[in-house]
């Protein structure tokens, strides 16, 4: 599934137009967790109260972490 996974991620450049005014916090969230922008990319995930962010290492399809900014519009 690791492929699927990676075939329907966008990369982090679509998380930072999809939540204006925090490019600063996604940056400081990559970095926190040792990522860049360049090796991360991140899938949506529809939770019951709240979406969620997925981040995902881009070329293994690891998760790195659930992220606290919105997936979508």
């Amino acid at each position: 599934m690791t492929a699927e996974i990676l075939q329907g991620a966008s990369p982090v450049a679509t998380l930072q137009k999809v939540n204006p005014g925090k490019a600063a916090l996604i940056r400081a969230w990559l970095v926190s967790h040792g990522r860049t922008e360049a090796d991360t990319v991140f899938q949506g995930l529809k939770a019951r109260s709240e979406d969620l962010t997925v981040m995902i290492d881009k070329k293994t399809g690891d998760v790195i972490g659930i992220a606290p900014f919105k997936p979508w519009e």
